[in-house]
C-alpha cells in the first residue's frame, strides 16, 4: 500500500517536529502559486480549550447531532464538538491557497476535550502529509480533515478511491499499531473533506467507503 509506512519525518509546521505521518492522496492536477511556504505557525488547537464534554473549563459542547448521512461515529464524543472542530479547521484551510494546494489536520479527543492538531501542507496539488504535531500524548484520533483543490472534470467533494487514496489512508491510520506517543485512532473516526468548489465541509464514515456520491454538508 503506497506511502503507508508511517515513518518518522521532520516536518516544519509550527517548528520542527519529528513525528509520524500519514499521506492523504488525491488525484489532482495543476501547478499553482507557491505563496504559502511555512504558513500557519503553531497550527490550530480547537479554540480556547476545546470542548470538555461536560461543562468544565472548556465549556459545554454544542448540542448539535450528526446529520443522517453519518451512520457510524466515535463513541463518547459529542457530535457537535467534532463537527465544530472540522468547520473551524476548514475555515483555516480556506484562508490558505486551497484552490491549488491540499491542507490537512487530525481531529482528536482527550478526556472529553476535542481539538485540532497542526494544519499541514507541502504545497502539493495532489496530496498532503498530515503529522501528529499538536495532538496530545494519549489522545484518540476521532477524525481528520483535508481539502481537495478545485479541478475541472473531477468531483472534488468525494474521497479519492484509487490505490493509496483517501480510503487507503483512512484504513491505514485505523489499523496502525505504531502511532507515536500513545496516540490511537478510533475505528469509527470520521473523514472530512472541504472543497472550495462549493465552500462546504462533507462528512464521510466507514460505511461510505467506495462511494462515488457526495455526502451531505455539515
Amino acid at each position: 500500500m503506497r506511502e503507508l509506512t508511517l515513518e518518522e519525518l521532520e516536518l516544519i509546521s509550527g517548528g520542527i517536529d519529528t513525528l509520524e505521518t500519514i499521506t492523504v492522496t488525491g488525484t489532482r492536477d495543476g501547478d499553482g502559486w507557491d505563496g504559502w511556504d511555512g504558513w500557519w505557525d503553531g497550527g490550530y488547537d480547537g479554540g480556547d480549550g476545546g470542548y470538555d464534554g461536560g461543562g468544565g473549563d472548556g465549556g459545554d459542547p454544542p448540542a448539535e447531532e450528526y446529520p443522517p448521512c453519518v451512520e457510524a461515529s466515535p463513541e463518547g464524543v459529542a457530535p457537535g464538538a467534532i463537527l465544530d472542530a472540522a468547520r473551524n479547521a476548514a475555515s483555516q484551510i480556506a484562508a490558505g491557497n486551497d484552490e491549488t494546494y491540499e491542507y490537512g489536520a487530525l481531529i482528536y479527543e482527550l478526556n472529553g476535550v476535542v481539538g485540532v492538531g497542526n494544519i499541514y501542507t507541502q504545497n502539493n496539488t495532489g496530496q498532503v502529509q498530515i503529522g501528529a504535531g499538536g495532538v496530545p500524548d494519549g489522545a484518540r484520533i476521532v477524525g481528520y480533515i483535508h481539502n481537495h483543490p478545485d479541478v475541472g472534470g473531477i468531483d472534488d467533494r468525494t474521497p479519492s478511491d484509487h490505490a493509496g487514496g483517501d480510503w487507503d489512508q483512512y484504513n491505514g491510520l485505523i489499523n496502525s499499531t505504531s502511532l507515536p506517543r500513545g496516540i490511537t485512532a478510533d475505528p469509527n473516526m470520521l473523514l472530512f473533506i472541504y472543497t472550495n468548489e462549493d465552500g462546504k465541509v462533507r462528512a464521510y464514515d466507514k460505511t461510505d467507503e467506495g462511494t462515488t456520491t457526495a455526502s451531505c454538508a455539515v
